[in-house]
């Protein structure tokens, strides 16, 4: 009993605090909605058990084991059709994790439903709970501990999104809590009090809310990586397209907003490019005028038109400053001034004597044009693009090619819509590669280097696609511009540099160029028609197209060339609404505030131990010092009562009346903490536990006067 002493109950649930609020590393790529609230009750119940069965025994192991325990039972039923953790049960909980990987795997950011992800989330919080909480309260490694706490804000580090700093600040202080309740040792009288570690932990938040807005941008925060630019800067896109360099800046600078009669866009296109040399794009010479943009529909050949476009985007150039206007990737009108011109060859609008920046203009498009079913049915090439199938000197052709044949032979590829498809599907598959923007590619045969490394980002996925198709005689280019960017407000969205894109078009007759989507579906989704089947080459049908399926506005008559956008067809969401799933999106924040209330109840249950637990610490800390300043032969075995250790100090020793009398009045106060119905029931001041600690050093001084005399 006088060894090891235990940790404050506030230490855990400190560490709980800590792992739930772990989550919110990924509110900006997630919506963390009411499918949160079932985890995080999950981990204030286990929390709250492992907390009970610390007050009740000293085992290291035990809490661990029931708080395991409780948490299979509670995520059977929560993410399962059993009702109680049996062994099937249990593979079936394994296979919701799975699905949950796989989901997150292939999911792209900003994830609106997210509520295939919660059986994983909730295995994760709660072995990550179990596992700092174990290393920091039974072996007190709390440094540890914070390195697996450290794990689920790694992501930021590596991946474009932006990390609240309050939620990290709150998270640190909650582990130096932990740490300071974490640090006492047998000399330690009491625990440290609020009144030794708050003032810590406050300094620390005052200081990361001063420092932490001032390190955006560096490694591990806010949109990596990027560049802070100014709101009223303009925003240029790379179109070097180097493999060894970025491909813009990741700036959050608002590039543009558009408000559109039916959702999001796919991508908006500014440039394309054919001419690859094994490590760089290059765009050649551009033309200096070509159609008048207001002339019809623009399209490189109209003749496959059969119907006019109706969805509406109407975009509001912000910091983007170009001399190319960004469009949509399948047939539409623009309506802009007559500076702007249309280059049929590259399918880009551009002008010769302005830029973007400040412009607003009108997009009509028909996004139903492209479909699975169209592509599927395409007539086979015949010499149509031969442009487009060089292949320069320094790739390795016969490497590449025979990894393009190996994979749609694999699929049962037979059509070009299905040989394209495996590749793509073979690109995207996290399995084989790995989204990485802080990749440094080398070489002059980029794509090689690339199918080593396995590793990079939209520019390196979209060439490889490029380069695999060229070696199928399918004719292929590069598009650059922006994804579909993020709603603001209803019909209302807002596209920032962070999504600059590279993308892959390949050729289809009778349909012309049509955008393929190879990077993960980390950073991008791929168009309806090109998402495919998991098992196979064969697409999945899509709705055929028809001008009733959707809303189709007509065209402005006359519209204007600097005509603001409309306005969004309703107020922003206040906070509070509702989030996707129907339930509250404040519920989070109150299945956090249930891991506050179970320590609270933790508090109030312990509460009748504290005096028992601050006598023992007082007895047993001077029973400690007693046997630790004696001579060597007068040590007592650790095994003995305190009525032996009292008579074999009194045969090895001669002590003093005074000295005995302190041993007996020590021993009775060891004997009532460790063998009474309920120890101590007065609570021990700080005085008598020194005066304890004064018996015992009484005992050494007066045996030690009586082996002199």
């Amino acid at each position: 009993m006088s060894g090891r002493i235990r940790v404050p109950w506030p230490a855990s649930m400190l560490l709980a605090l800590a792992t739930g609020i772990s989550l919110l590393a990924y509110s900006d790529p997630v919506d963390l909605g009411g499918w949160l609230l079932g985890p995080l009750t999950l981990l204030a119940g286990v929390a709250l058990v492992v907390v009970v069965t610390r007050a009740v025994t000293r085992s290291r192991l035990l809490p661990t084991a029931l708080g395991l325990l409780v948490a299979l039972a509670g995520a059977v039923p929560l993410h399962t059709d059993y009702a109680f953790p049996t062994p099937a049960a249990a593979r079936a909980l394994v296979d919701a994790v799975g699905e949950g990987v796989t989901y997150a795997a292939t999911s792209v950011a900003p994830v609106e439903d997210a509520t295939p992800l919660a059986p994983l989330v909730t295995v994760a919080l709660v072995l990550l709970f179990l596992v700092t909480e174990h290393i920091s309260v039974s072996w007190r490694a709390t440094g540890i501990a914070g390195a697996f706490l450290l794990l689920p804000w790694l992501p930021a580090a590596i991946v474009p999104w932006s990390v609240p700093w309050q939620a990290a600040a709150a998270a640190l202080a909650a582990w130096l809590g932990a740490l300071a309740l974490t640090s006492m040792h047998e000399d330690v009288p009491l625990p440290p009090r609020l009144t030794a570690w708050v003032p810590a932990v406050a300094a620390t938040i005052v200081v990361a809310a001063m420092l932490t807005p001032l390190a955006v941008g560096a490694p591990g925060w806010g949109r990596l990586p990027q560049a802070q630019i100014g709101g009223d800067a303009a925003t240029r896109l790379d179109l070097d397209l180097d493999l060894r360099e970025s491909l813009n800046s990741r700036s959050n600078s608002v590039v543009l907003t558009y408000a559109s009669t039916s959702g999001s866009a796919d991508v908006l296109r500014l440039y394309t490019a054919e001419d690859f040399n094994g490590s760089e794009w290059d765009r050649g010479e551009e033309q200096e005028q070509g159609s008048p943009v207001n002339t019809g529909v623009l399209w490189p050949e109209p003749g496959l038109l059969e119907r006019d476009p109706g969805a509406s985007l109407e975009i509001s150039i912000e910091t983007l400053q170009q001399d190319a206007l960004p469009v949509t990737v399948d047939p539409r009108r623009v309506y802009a001034s007559d500076d702007w011109f249309y280059d049929p060859v590259r399918d880009e609008v551009r002008s010769a004597t302005t830029d973007t920046q400040g412009l607003a203009y009108t997009v009509v498009t028909d996004p139903g044009y492209i479909t699975a079913e169209r592509l599927q049915a395409a007539p086979a090439l015949q010499g149509e693009q031969s442009q487009a199938l060089e292949l320069a000197d320094p790739i390795d052709v016969d490497r590449i090619g025979a990894i393009a044949r190996d994979l749609v032979t694999e699929a049962g590829a037979t059509t070009e819509y299905e040989q394209a498809l495996a590749i793509q599907r073979w690109l995207r598959d996290p399995a084989e590669f790995t989204y990485d923007t802080t990749v440094a590619l080398q070489g002059r045969d980029a794509v090689s280097e690339f199918l080593d490394t396995r590793q990079g980002y939209c520019v390196q996925f979209a060439t490889t696609m490029v380069v695999m198709a060229r070696t199928l005689d399918i004719p292929a280019r590069m598009g650059v511009g922006f994804l579909g960017g993020e709603a603001i407000s209803p019909g209302e969205y807002e596209v920032i540099g962070g999504n600059a894109h590279a993308w892959p078009e390949l050729y289809f007759p009778g349909t012309g160029w049509v955008r393929f989507e190879p990077t993960p579906a980390i950073q991008a989704s791929a168009p309806e028609y090109a998402e495919g089947s998991d098992s196979g080459a064969t697409p999945t049908p899509s709705p055929s197209p028809s001008t009733s399926s959707e809303p189709a506005p007509s065209a402005p008559a006359e519209p204007s060339a600097e005509a603001s956008p409309s306005a969004s067809a309703s107020a922003a969401a206040e906070p509070g609404d509702a989030s996707p799933t129907g339930v509250p999106a404040v519920l989070p924040w109150v299945a956090l505030a249930v891991i506050a209330a179970a320590g609270v109840a933790a508090w109030i249950l312990g509460r009748r131990r504290s005096s028992a637990r601050e006598a023992a610490r007082g007895a047993e800390s001077a029973w400690s010092r007693l046997r630790d300043r004696l001579p060597a032969e007068a040590r007592w075995a650790l095994s003995a009562t305190p009525y032996e250790a009292a008579r074999h100090v009194r045969d090895h020793v001669a002590l003093s009346p005074e000295a005995d009398a302190a041993l007996d009045e020590l021993t009775e106060s060891v004997m009532t903490l460790r063998y009474a119905p309920h120890g101590a029931t007065e609570e021990l001041p700080h005085d008598e536990v020194e005066r304890l600690k004064g018996l015992a050093d009484a005992v050494v001084t007066g045996a030690s006067r009586a082996g002199t005399a």
